[in-house]
């Protein structure tokens, strides 16, 4: 993102140079116009005086001429008297002087005579007309001539014609007196397009007319279009093309001729004034625009420097620095946005670093001072208390949020008369409080400890009620050799181990405690992506029948190979498993794995019963009996071939519905066995009220009948009454052979343990037991 200093910047660069150019653009077209129309003006004003000069000129060549003819001797048409007239009074600037007789026949002074009665000028002056003619070949010279006559009239009747030849040369030098320093030409041209006089050079002098001109020369044409468009205009002004250039010409008729004075100008160095102005004007461009943007940068730095400045603080202010204050030095719309911006950071610094309850400082700033005293170039160790109520929020649902508030507040208090300078208490969470203590050691730490959980653990009367408090707190001690570790998480781990221990207790960071519940909490969060992808397996331990050590049982045992560390045992993650609530899909997991190996069972395992163990949390399930159906009826399995195993603990707190499912397990054809007999605190009166198939002998008495009689009188004593009521017994944990004889004389049903075997896979179980 572009500063608002850049982007004002731009704007007025943009601008200043779209301005000045416009500028610039539109003085161009005004004067190009100006010099194009003066130009335009100075050329038609050129032909006009050109004309008007040669007009003139025709009139004062042919004005001897007609003081001549009015002579006796010349109106008398003897050349005799003619010749000597001729000879004395003509004009040096009148060659080939010729008398033309009423036949057309010329008599020249040297004597010559020629038949001009063809000549279309001779024709006009015999008529009464003076008269030039175009340019010709004269029949005299053999060379280019224009021939002035002048009709000789005696009583009003025309007798002939005196005639002379005009000096082209004179016409010639008159074009070039024009030519504009050399940047244009002037021509003459007559209205049937003889050359009249043309510019110096070879390129014209073969050429008497311009259909002659243009035919030998094509760079011509247009400048014969030209002249032809325009040959009906007294005067006027155009352009045409020669030779690729631009040609800028005026033209003007010559009065009493048939003659028009073409003057023309080679655009490109007529415009030469436009060139220079556009060098001036390129330069003014830079310049001006160089020096607008010092200005404007100038201005807008000015402008936009409390803007940045502002728009800094604003960046240092969400980085959490709420000391910051903005300098005012105007009173304009930014010296208000200013002094607003100072009133809303007091304000955010209030509401920001101060719980809005306990006025005590917030969480925010608790963060934010652990950070920079872990930053710091030279740490100095500090210490934290974190103190938190177990289950404040049946505190608020017992109460209302208005004692839990009076509640809280009443805390912060006693808080803060337990701690010594040096300390500081902030509200860190809801019913979290944190003690940060420059002073970090331990003795210190556990005495302010000690004497908050005294505080704390005292009775309040909160609106005429009397509340206890069940309090945890947890203790810290940071220095730099403990950089990488997170000091809140730390206190919060050892007040968190406070609490499972039972509360109202003071438990010290260690860092091994930490580890072990980081391990805890990363296998708990593993056992659903394990059951998912399959991680987990069963094994089997056979249990087998004292008469004759064949298998008639075989309990699913669950184990996990974890694809990074490795196989856990079920001591450690089950417990896991029964805290997240993930036993439930754990006890599903094996019943459905244990139908999906029956339907693969061949004859030989027919007869052999599959016990799996059913947890609590399962078997309160509401929907444990439908989950059960579901699953053997998608295997398709006979349920006489699943056995539950249920403890004790299990049914006892419910009897009348736990019954209810047993029935429903049992009228299915699943059989039910009660585990862990012997240990639990169930009466005889319940035992005999549940619906139930086999009792299984806890491990710990039949491991110590060998050397306890009174566990060995136990022992009997339990196969006893399951013979009374008719249930089959089985004894765990069998390992040595003297058990095994003891439970055979007490007459036990099954036995299964170590000294048979260990839990195995199925398939070693049927290599090992059933392949003969």
């Amino acid at each position: 993102m572009k500063s608002i200093k850049f982007k004002a910047m731009l704007f007025a660069l943009c601008f200043i140079f779209i301005a000045i150019s416009v500028l610039s653009f539109t003085s161009y077209l005004h004067f190009q116009r100006t010099l194009e129309n003066e130009i335009h003006k100075s050329l038609v004003q050129s032909a006009k005086d050109s004309g008007a000069y040669l007009s003139y000129f025709a009139k004062h060549y042919v004005e001897p001429l007609e003081k001549l003819v009015t002579q006796l001797e010349i109106k008398s048409m003897d050349w005799t008297r003619q010749k000597p007239v001729l000879e004395s009074q003509v004009n040096p600037y009148y060659l080939e002087i010729a008398i033309v007789d009423l036949s057309g026949r010329a008599k020249y002074i040297d004597g010559t005579q020629l038949d001009l009665s063809d000549r279309p000028y001779i024709q006009r002056a015999l008529s009464g007309q003076t008269t030039f003619s175009e340019v010709l070949i004269s029949r005299y010279t053999d060379q280019p001539v224009i021939m002035v006559a002048v009709p000789i009239i005696n009583n009003g009747d025309v007798e002939g014609a005196l005639i002379a030849r005009l000096k082209i040369d004179f016409l010639s030098d008159f074009s070039g007196l024009r030519n504009y320093n050399n940047h244009g030409d002037a021509y003459i041209i007559s209205d049937a397009g003889s050359i009249i006089s043309r510019p110096q050079g070879d390129i014209f002098k073969d050429f008497l007319n311009l259909d002659d001109l243009s035919e030998g020369h094509s760079e011509f044409v247009d400048f014969k279009k030209f002249i032809e468009e325009n040959a009906q205009l007294e005067s006027g002004y155009d352009r045409f093309n020669f030779q690729g250039q631009g040609y800028l010409t005026g033209f003007s008729k010559v009065e009493d001729t048939t003659w028009t004075i073409y003057i023309s100008l080679n655009q490109e160095k007529a415009l030469e004034p436009l060139n220079r102005l556009t060098y001036f004007l390129i330069i003014g461009l830079i310049s001006t625009s160089l020096v607008s943007a010092i200005a404007a940068w100038i201005f807008i730095r000015g402008l936009s420097k409390p803007i940045e400045s502002l728009d800094q603080l604003m960046s240092q202010g969400a980085a959490g620095n709420l000391n910051i204050r903005f300098e005012t030095k105007s009173k304009d719309e930014i010296g208000r946005l200013g002094e607003s911006f100072n009133r809303m950071m007091d304000k955010i610094k209030t509401l920001t670093q101060y719980d809005a309850l306990t006025g005590l400082l917030n969480q925010h700033v608790l963060e934010n001072n652990i950070y920079m005293k872990t930053q710091d170039k030279s740490p100095q160790p500090f210490g934290l208390i974190m103190i938190g109520i177990t289950q404040f929020s049946l505190i608020n649902e017992t109460y209302g949020y208005v004692v839990g508030d009076l509640l809280l507040v009443e805390i912060s208090k006693r808080i803060k008369r337990c701690i010594g300078l040096g300390c500081e208490v902030y509200r860190y969470k809801g019913d979290e409080f944190v003690i940060l203590c420059s002073d970090s050691e331990k003795d210190r730490l556990h005495s302010f400890s000690k004497k908050s959980l005294m505080a704390l653990t005292q009775s309040y009367e909160i609106d005429h009620k009397i509340i206890d408090l069940n309090i945890n707190i947890g203790t810290y001690k940071w220095d730099v050799s403990l950089s990488h570790e997170d000091p809140l998480k730390s206190v919060a781990h050892a007040k968190n181990y406070a609490k499972e221990l039972g509360g109202n207790q003071i438990q010290v960071f260690d860092p091994e405690m930490h580890s072990r519940i980081l391990d805890e909490r990363e296998l708990e969060s593993d056992l659903l992506k394990g059951l998912k992808e399959d991680q987990f397996y069963l094994v089997y331990q056979p249990l087998f029948s004292v008469k004759n050590r064949s298998v008639v049982e075989m309990e699913a045992l669950i184990r996990w190979r974890h694809p990074e560390k490795g196989m856990v045992f079920p001591d450690q993650f089950i417990p896991l498993a029964e805290k997240s609530k993930t036993i439930v899909a754990m006890d599903l997991w094996v019943i459905d794995k244990v139908c999906r190996e029956l339907t693969k069972f061949d004859s030989s395992l027919k007869n052999v019963i599959i016990s799996v163990n059913i947890t609590s949390k399962t078997f309160e399930s509401p929907y444990f009996i439908d989950q059960i159906r579901e699953i053997i009826q998608r295997y398709k399995v006979d349920p006489r071939a699943l056995q539950f195993e249920i403890t004790e603990r299990m049914v006892i707190e419910s009897i009348d519905e736990s019954i209810e499912k047993l029935n429903t397990l049992r009228a299915m054809g699943i059989s039910i066995a009660l585990d862990d007999f012997g240990i639990g605190y169930s009466s005889l009166s319940y035992i005999v009220r549940l619906p139930l198939d086999r009792i299984k002998i806890d491990r710990s008495f039949v491991q110590n009948m060998h050397e306890s009689q009174e566990a060995k009188l136990i022992v009997s004593s339990i196969i006893s009454l399951c013979k009374s009521l008719n249930l089959i017994v089985i004894a765990e944990g069998v390992e040595l052979q003297e058990e095994f004889d003891d439970l055979k004389k007490l007459e036990c049903d099954i036995v299964q343990g170590y000294f048979f075997s260990k839990p195995i896979e199925l398939d070693l179980i049927k290599q090992t037991y059933f392949e003969s």
